[in-house]
């Protein structure tokens, strides 16, 4: 399981102790005490977080997650959230809570549907999860995407409707004073169309690909992990000149080896490379104080009219022009 859930674990823990009369029965037969959860080390596995969640339920009744509120709050907000946060407009915040979702419950998966003036964005269960457990995790996760849209895009957050595929919690109003429906056929947020142009108030484009490269190579690492070796060795020195045999060997493989073993992950060698140049190629852009044959020296090019060529082939823009982008601040309209 991904560590990326922690946060909301470890939260949660975290207030428990303050209440010494269910302290000591949400960790019952997990075998973990309140330290072991602090620890640098622990993974959260989802037979604990079943355990858990069931303990809860003893503790506070079906609907738990309203006892702690700070589930959804910008406290607990990682690396995906985050991301989502500070994408350009919101079609890039959907685009990322669609690929890389899992990451933060590996036992369900956001899907976007776009459906003529209405896009649905869908939370939906990817592996069996108990009914009461999956209605906590589902109120959890569209209050997160309502924390991230009164952050972000509090224009928008108006005209969207969240829908629920379980019962109303006690309260619903209170927990949902935006349009909410419940006992629905799936669980989802409800968007107008024309309104994922929207752009971002939180929008930082040089964060935002930080973030999303580390989200990137947590999906390789679980998935391809081959994929994810080459691309921690390329990102530590990328160059045009980084050959598949250096590469290869200091991962004790042939590079025969090496590309038939990306081919089964479907990459290649020359695709991380080209993606490894690209990330580097981009952070170097912030930096004003080089210029631009600078940053194609830096990266392995003979000339800046290489790395130029490059770049329109990656981007279909010049160098001068992706500089210039990054640097001009994303506007609201209206």
């Amino acid at each position: 399981m991904s560590s990326l859930p922690l946060q909301r674990f470890r939260r949660i823990t975290y207030e428990l102790r303050t209440m010494p009369d269910v302290s000591e029965t949400v960790l019952a037969e997990t075998g973990l005490t309140y330290a072991d959860v602090a620890s640098p080390e622990f993974e959260l596995t989802l037979p604990i977080l079943w355990r858990v969640a069931q303990n809860l339920r003893r503790a506070f009744g079906t609907y738990w997650c309203i006892q702690f509120p700070a589930l959804w709050s910008l406290d607990v907000h990682s690396h995906l959230e985050t991301a989502v946060r500070f994408a350009s407009k919101l079609q890039g915040s959907l685009d990322i809570l669609e690929r890389y979702g899992n990451q933060r419950w590996p036992f369900a998966h956001w899907r976007v549907e776009h459906e003529g003036a209405q896009t649905r964005l869908i939370f939906e269960r990817k592996l069996p999860v108990p009914d009461d457990d999956w209605h906590n995790f589902s109120v959890i996760s569209l209050k997160n995407v309502e924390t991230i849209l009164q952050s972000s895009y509090p224009d928008v957050l108006p005209h969207v409707r969240f829908s629920f595929d379980g019962p109303p919690p006690p309260q619903p109003d209170l927990l949902f004073p935006h349009s909410a429906d419940w006992q629905q056929s799936v669980c989802m947020v409800t968007i107008p169309t024309h309104l994922l142009s929207s752009p971002s108030i939180m929008a930082d484009v040089r964060a935002h690909d930080m973030l999303v490269t580390t989200l990137e190579k947590v999906s390789a690492a679980k998935k391809f992990p081959t994929t994810a070796r080459v691309r921690s060795l390329l990102d530590e020195n990328p160059t045009a000149g980084a050959s598949v045999e250096r590469v290869a060997g200091a991962l004790a493989l042939s590079s025969r080896t090496l590309e038939r073993q990306l081919a089964a992950e479907q990459t290649s060698f020359r695709t991380l490379q080209a993606e490894a140049l690209k990330r580097r190629m981009l952070m170097l852009l912030d930096d004003d104080s080089l210029s631009l044959a600078a940053i194609a020296e830096k990266l392995g090019y003979s000339d800046e009219t290489a790395l130029s060529r490059a770049a329109r082939r990656w981007y279909g823009k010049t160098l001068s022009q992706l500089r210039k982008e990054r640097f001009t601040p994303t506007l609201r309209a209206g």
